[in-house]
């Protein structure tokens, strides 16, 4: 994912792990659209993309400077599924989301849903 596309995860929800959620199912307990995208799924074409997939690693969190000079708030996240188990997906997430790993509110064993993701 490139750095534009962590804007599109502004409605990224983080489920708690103590309550699994299969590709199959939200974390509500109802049916996923039919669109909901598996990780082996996705291809190198952009696009936007619904899935649910679990936190396997989280990067230590930095600061990068911008153009401008401002410092922002960088992690880089593993995400995985049960369609690949040997596979994963890095997520980018800047400033306040990137804070989540800082504050605790995002974990190794998290499941996270996120909805239209641009890829």
């Amino acid at each position: 994912m490139g750095e534009g596309s962590a804007s599109a995860h502004k409605r990224a929800r983080i489920q708690d792990s103590a309550h699994p959620v299969s590709p199959a199912a939200s974390p509500c307990g109802a049916p996923c659209r039919p669109t909901m995208t598996r990780l082996a799924e996705l291809t190198p074409s952009p696009g936007r993309v619904d899935l649910v997939a679990l936190v396997r690693f989280i990067l230590p969190q930095g600061k990068v400077t911008c153009r401008n000079g401002a410092m922002i708030s960088l992690c880089l996240v593993k995400l995985a599924d049960d369609s690949d188990p040997s596979g994963s997906v890095s997520l980018k997430l800047w400033r306040q989301r990137a804070e989540w790993v800082e504050q605790g509110k995002l974990q190794v064993g998290d499941v996270l849903l996120l909805i239209d993701a641009g890829w």
